[in-house]
Parts: C-alpha cells; structure tokens; sequence
C-alpha cells in the first residue's frame, strides 16, 4: 500500500494519558487516514461492539503533537505469541494541537467562498434578492 504522509509517534487517549502505545499515522493512496498501533487501548480487544474515540492525542518522533478526532477502529488482529495491531480509520487531523475534551474544539465563525456560484445560480434560475445587501444579508 503507497502511503503518501507518514508520523511516527506515540498515541494516547485524553482521560489515559499514562497508556501510550507506539504507532504510524499515515494517508493512504486512496485518501483515507489511518493510525496503525502497536497495541490497543482497551484491556480487552475484539469488541463486538464497534468502538469510537472521539479524541486521540499523539506525539510524533519529529516533534510535533498531534489531535486525532472523530476516530473509530478499522481492523484489529493477534498473533499468539504477540500481541495485538489496531488499525484505526480518522475522521480529522489537526498538527501542532493537543485537546483533552470535545469542549475544547469549538469554532466561533466559518467563513466559505464558492467560485462560479453567481453564472450557477443564474443558469438553474433561481431569484436572488439583494434588498438587505446593505444588513449584508443576502437571500436566494
């Protein structure tokens, strides 16, 4: 499988900070975003039930602290003698970011542009209404 980024590191969930599992973050070629551990966080392994964190943290061997969120395990397996391999499929990556609770991810305005969107809207007909352009509201 081409990996396309790769971070070395050590991972952890927020509320057990002292079970830090060694792994790899990467990018696949297709595009998702995976952390390969060498381990897993819960005592037992194998749930039947499908098992999400909402947040991991990490630090990489380069330095850099990573914020996992939005995560849910992907394949887990065991060799015996060994130990187990949690692969873990990720929603959103953010760098040079550690939180400890969903609390703290919080964004206070979004701003989004949209190229062409005035010869769309005025292709599929729809009716723009420009009177409170100056409240800087615009409805379509």
């Amino acid at each position: 499988m081409e990996r396309n980024f790769e971070v070395k590191g050590y991972w952890w969930l927020p509320e057990n900070e002292d079970n830090k599992i060694a792994g790899l973050l990467y990018t696949s070629d297709d595009g998702r975003q995976y952390l390969e551990l060498l381990g897993c966080f819960e005592k037992l392994p194998f749930s039947k039930n499908v098992i999400k964190y909402d947040i991991i943290n990490g630090f990489s061997s380069k330095g850099k602290n990573y914020t996992l969120f939005d995560t849910f395990v992907y394949n887990q397996s065991l060799n015996i003698p060994g130990f187990p391999n949690t692969i873990i499929l990720i929603n959103i990556i953010f760098e040079d970011l550690l939180v400890n609770s969903l609390d703290e991810i919080k964004f206070y305005s979004i701003f989004t542009t949209f190229k062409y969107l005035d010869d769309w809207i005025l292709i599929n007909g729809l009716n723009i209404n420009t009177d409170n352009i100056k409240n800087k509201m615009l409805n379509i």
